[in-house]
C-alpha cells in the first residue's frame, strides 16, 4: 500500500518588490545548483518557503523529491536551506499554492523585463541627442525644405491634386487617356453595314443609299477612340506636397519634446503603473522621429527615373492638358498659362538612414 503524502500546511511566498529592487533581482537561472545551501531532501511540509529563483536547466536536475526535472523553482526556508523543486513535483505537492506562485513569478519576470527594456530604451534615445540635433540642422534636411518650397510654387490646382489624399501612402495616381478602340470601330462598321442592307431591301432612294455608303466607307477608315482611367504611379514624396512647415522645424520640435519626455520617464516613479503604456509612449516617440527622418528618403525618390517617367505619363492624361510637363536635367518643369515652374533636385539632397526604432528592437533582448 502506497504511503499517503503528508498534508502540506506551509506557504509558498513570493515577496513583493519595489521596481528598484525588481530591477536588481535575479529571477531566472539555467544553473540552479550554483546557489549555495542546496539540500537533497524534501522540505518540511509545515514550513513556509520563500521564492529564490526560477530555473530552466539545459540538463535534468534531481529535485528535493528525488525526481528529474529541467524546470522548477529554487525555494528557501527560514533556516536558509534551499530546495530544488521541479515543476511537476511542486504542482503535485502544493497544488493551487504552486499555481499562484507561478503566476506571481511570471508577472514579476514580465515587469522586470519591461523595466529593463524601458531603462535601456530611455538611455539609448538620450544617448543620440546630439546626433539627432545635428541631423535636424543637416544639409540633407535643408535640401528637403528647399525642395518643398519649389513644390509649393507649382500651379494651385495641380498642387491641390497632389495634396488630395496625399496622406494616403501608396495610393495610385490616375489619369484619363484617349485610346484607340478597335472593337468600337468594328461595331460601327457592322451597324452601318446592317443599315445599308436594310435600306437596299426597303428600296430606299439612291441618295439615302449613297449617304449610308459614304458613312460605311468613313467607318472603315476612321479609327474610333474611347476614354479610360489608368493608375500610373504610386503617389511619390507625399509629405513634400501636404506639409507646409519646414522639416527642420518639425524635426527639432519632435526631438526636443521626445528628449524631454525621456528625461521625465527617467525620473518618473512608475511603481504600480501600467508599464506597457509608458513603454508605448517611448516607442511612439521614436517612431515619430523616424517618420520625419524618412522624409529625406521620400524626397529623394521623387527624382528616380521611374518616378519622373511616371509623372510624364501622368501629364499625358486628359485632366492635365492645360499643363506642359517636361523632364529636364535633375528634375522637371511645368508650363501653365504662360509661366514655367522648374522643380530641380537640390545638390545636398540625400537619404537619411539613421532610425531609432530598429535600435530599440535590437536592445530588447535581456
Amino acid at each position: 500500500m502506497a504511503k499517503p503524502k503528508p498534508e502540506v500546511t506551509g506557504r509558498l511566498i513570493f515577496e513583493n518588490m519595489s521596481d528598484h529592487d525588481l530591477r536588481a533581482q535575479q529571477i531566472d537561472t539555467n544553473d540552479p545548483k550554483s546557489f549555495s545551501g542546496i539540500v537533497d531532501h524534501p522540505p518540511d511540509p509545515t514550513e513556509d518557503l520563500r521564492f529564490v529563483a526560477r530555473y530552466e536547466s539545459n540538463n535534468s536536475e534531481t529535485c528535493a523529491y528525488g525526481h528529474l526535472h529541467r524546470r522548477g523553482f529554487v525555494l528557501e526556508n527560514s533556516a536558509s536551506a534551499r530546495f530544488l523543486i521541479g515543476k511537476d513535483c511542486a504542482a503535485d505537492h502544493y497544488g493551487l499554492q504552486w499555481s499562484r506562485l507561478e503566476n506571481d513569478v511570471k508577472t514579476a519576470a514580465k515587469r522586470r523585463g519591461d523595466l529593463l527594456w524601458l531603462d535601456r530604451a530611455v538611455e539609448l534615445l538620450l544617448s543620440h541627442e546630439q546626433q539627432l540635433k545635428e541631423i535636424a540642422n543637416s544639409p540633407a534636411v535643408a535640401a528637403v525644405d528647399d525642395l518643398r518650397r519649389q513644390i509649393h510654387t507649382i500651379p494651385g490646382p495641380l498642387l491641390q491634386y497632389f495634396q488630395g489624399g496625399s496622406d494616403e501612402r501608396g495610393k495610385m495616381l490616375s489619369a484619363t487617356y484617349r485610346v484607340e478602340d478597335p472593337l468600337k470601330q468594328r461595331k460601327l462598321i457592322e451597324a452601318t453595314g446592317d443599315e445599308l442592307d436594310k435600306a437596299v431591301q426597303d428600296g430606299a432612294s439612291p441618295a439615302v443609299i449613297s449617304e449610308i455608303r459614304k458613312r460605311l466607307q468613313a467607318a472603315r477608315v476612321t479609327k474610333q477612340y474611347t476614354f479610360v482611367s489608368r493608375g500610373v504611379l504610386r503617389r511619390p514624396a507625399s509629405n513634400l506636397f501636404v506639409q507646409s512647415r519646414p522639416l527642420r522645424d518639425r524635426l527639432a520640435e519632435a526631438v526636443g519634446s521626445s528628449l524631454a519626455q525621456m528625461n521625465n520617464v527617467k525620473v518618473l516613479d512608475i511603481s504600480g503603473r501600467r508599464i506597457d503604456l509608458v513603454s508605448k509612449s517611448v516607442k511612439e516617440a521614436a517612431e515619430r522621429i523616424d517618420r520625419l527622418l524618412s522624409e529625406c528618403n521620400e524626397a529623394e525618390e521623387l527624382f528616380l527615373p521611374n518616378v519622373l517617367e511616371g509623372l510624364a505619363t501622368l501629364f499625358d492624361g486628359e485632366e492635365f492638358k492645360a499643363y506642359n510637363m517636361r523632364r529636364i536635367a535633375e528634375g522637371f518643369s511645368i508650363a501653365y498659362q504662360g509661366e514655367t515652374i522648374m522643380v530641380t533636385r537640390p545638390q545636398t539632397l540625400a537619404a537619411e538612414d539613421f532610425r531609432l526604432s530598429p535600435l530599440l528592437k535590437e536592445s530588447s533582448g535581456l
